[in-house]
């Protein structure tokens, strides 16, 4: 049984943003789950001047599918598409799904370009020009294409669920809920003397992510002459040169305001050991992976009271509803509340994603 992943986005990619980690857990792990005497797993593209890049980052280098010599996508039984591509063969897999009833599962992580296009960019070619078709249109365009073809459709939360079916479109395949999880549980804290209160976020820098709220919450704490910090972990998105400015001009930027970029999972690792509290702060997700990650590296969780977050309920996990002062009395509240250990399995991991995803594509 040949399965087919489609590594469209991965060929694009420059950098490792969530998407980018979801695709590549993904080929490592259905690689190891899946008898390879029983399913081949193997890539493609949907276009032919789709080429892989001959320098491919770093965090491509170990991904076992995407570094397999790419196959035609008539080639396989099973077909997976994991990530966004707009450039969907729609006539070529309807044959292929009349003609040799090749099966295709599709996943997807949200529907904010729909829901919120107030915070994409409109789309641009390759030269730099920008298209006439906005985000928004285009989206869907790739959202219903998806839907008419796939016949398993998998979400990773009931909120992105519970926002398609506000639509009422008529034609649905198979829907499946997997929540993703954190990459490994590595509830391990960092053992050493430390003063003041350390925080984290880790998430890249786009204007739905909430940056500028938590930032201003900060200034009320700094005001009130708290000892805490807080470190930014991610690249730089979109829409955000305001918040970029007023982040690299403050006062406490390079003291107790701290921007990093670039780093590895390890480096990453080493900072939540270094923490007491992390943040999800964004104002609409498909999921947020964020949050997992923080409860699995071992620090209390504090994230926006919105239905998708809602959907977990951990220990060391909480909500703030409101502005910045009402997120100022939260960080006050947590900093007091005893971090709780965790027992192992607690928190879900991209390995119990993985496994419900193998699960469904033996099924077929």
């Amino acid at each position: 049984m040949r399965i087919g992943i489609d590594v469209s986005t991965l060929v694009f990619s420059k950098q490792l943003t969530g998407v980018e980690r979801v695709l590549t857990e993904i080929n490592r792990g259905l690689t190891s789950l899946l008898d390879s005497q029983k399913y081949e797993v193997e890539p493609f593209v949907t276009r032919l001047d789709f080429k892989k890049p001959e320098q491919i980052p770093d965090f491509l280098k170990s991904d076992p599918v995407f570094n397999k010599a790419l196959r035609p996508i008539d080639s396989f039984d099973i077909l997976f598409f994991g990530g966004i591509n707009a450039n969907l063969p729609i006539g070529e897999l309807m044959r292929l799904k009349s003609e040799r009833n090749v099966k295709m599962v599709a996943l997807v992580h949200d529907i904010l370009p729909i829901t919120h296009p107030e915070w994409f960019m409109t789309p641009k070619f390759a030269s730099g020009r920008e298209a006439s078709i906005s985000s928004r249109v285009l989206f869907q365009f790739y959202l219903q294409a998806s839907l008419s073809l796939a016949d398993h459709l998998i979400l990773t939360s009931q909120h992105v669920k519970n926002e398609l079916m506000k639509f009422r479109w008529n034609q649905l395949p198979t829907i499946s809920v997997l929540h993703l999880g954190a990459y490994k549980s590595r509830p391990v804290r960092e053992v050493r003397p430390r003063t003041g209160i350390n925080t984290l976020y880790v998430s890249t820098i786009t204007i739905r992510k909430g940056h500028a709220e938590l930032l201003s919450a900060f200034e009320i704490l700094w005001a009130q002459g708290l000892d805490i910090s807080l470190t930014l972990v991610g690249n730089r998105g979109w829409q955000i040169d305001d918040f970029i400015s007023r982040l690299t001009a403050h006062d406490e930027y390079g003291r107790r305001l701290l921007w990093r970029q670039g780093l590895s999972d390890l480096e990453a690792i080493q900072l939540y050991g270094q923490s007491d509290i992390s943040f999800i702060t964004s104002e609409d997700e498909g999921f947020g992976l964020a949050l997992e990650e923080g409860l699995a590296n071992g620090v209390k969780v504090i994230a926006r009271d919105i239905p998708v977050f809602q959907e977990r309920s951990f220990p060391n996990l909480f909500f703030f509803n409101g502005g910045p002062k009402k997120l100022c009395e939260k960080i006050l509240e947590v900093s007091t509340i005893p971090y709780e250990p965790l027992s192992a399995g607690r928190i879900r991991t991209m390995a119990d994603f993985v496994a419900d995803l193998a699960h469904i594509l033996k099924a077929l």
